[in-house]
């Protein structure tokens, strides 16, 4: 789609790729094996976490940022049906305004889906169709139906593009999809709690780096938010994807969260 070649790993090798959702058992341990980082080592989790959208870094390769070039950027977004409208109105106005990237609209099948506020939004493509690039960023947004949700090939993909340094924001019930599949396993997250993620994802690898936050949490190229964080996770995901663009992410947040201060003027 870029032009580029993609980069080899366990499940992508040249040769065809299922394209069938599968239930969670299917994973096994393989599809993640090889492909990101070493796993941090040791099992205890930090002794300290700032509160409020700070980042934590933990060893190894995974690069943090990379060079955007925003003309061609897609972010695809996924979208389930009951998508939360307050989860994405954000991020999406300020990328696709402010940064000028292509956002890409996916759902399971490619077929329309409705969100919970009952807009109805045509997907420019299915889950299975999307590709891990270096050029692109990746949005979970959040829905009830992630909850139950698997399926291989986005998984994959999703793994992939945590490995290549993608910007990967995941918010609300989407935070489960992405600790069934691994992508905490080395990485700071929150959610909309940690006994939320223990009820559906079970005890999930990564688990010991759960934190406990009001805000978004940032760590490396990941951001996760619970589904009342909507303001934070917009800005952390903004911050991420503009590289050196001269884009104020903090007058962005600030502009939005004026009405909740209790200085302002009326």
């Amino acid at each position: 789609e870029n032009g580029k070649p993609f980069p080899a790993g366990p499940w992508k090798t040249g040769g065809p790729v299922s394209h069938s959702c599968r239930s969670p058992g299917d994973y096994g341990g393989s599809v993640r094996e090889g492909d990101r980082n070493q796993p941090r080592k040791g099992t205890g989790a930090p002794a300290f976490w700032p509160a409020s959208g700070a980042k934590r870094r933990f060893p190894g390769s995974r690069p943090a940022h990379l060079p955007r070039d925003h003309d061609s950027m897609k972010i695809y977004t996924y979208l389930q049906d009951g998508w939360a409208d307050w989860e994405c109105g954000y991020v999406l106005a300020g990328l696709r305004r402010n940064l000028g990237c292509e956002i890409v609209i996916a759902s399971p099948d490619g077929e329309p889906v409705t969100s919970i506020g009952g807009i109805r939004t045509t997907p420019h493509a299915a889950f299975d169709a999307i590709e891990a690039s270096p050029d692109a960023g990746y949005l979970l947004i959040g829905s009830d139906d992630w909850l139950e949700f698997d399926c291989k090939p986005t998984g994959e993909t999703l793994t992939c593009a945590l490995g290549l340094g993608c910007p990967i924001g995941i918010v609300c019930g989407a935070t489960v999809f992405a600790a069934r599949i691994g992508l905490f396993e080395d990485s700071g997250h929150t959610s909309n709690g940690f006994e939320f993620l223990r009820e559906h994802a079970g005890d999930y690898r990564g688990s010991q780096h759960y934190v406990s936050s009001p805000s978004a949490v940032s760590d490396r190229n990941l951001v996760t938010a619970s589904g009342l964080a909507a303001l934070t996770f917009s800005r952390e995901y903004l911050k991420l994807v503009k590289g050196a663009t001269p884009f104020d992410e903090e007058r962005y947040f600030a502009m939005y969260s004026r009405e909740r201060s209790p200085t302002r003027s009326s």
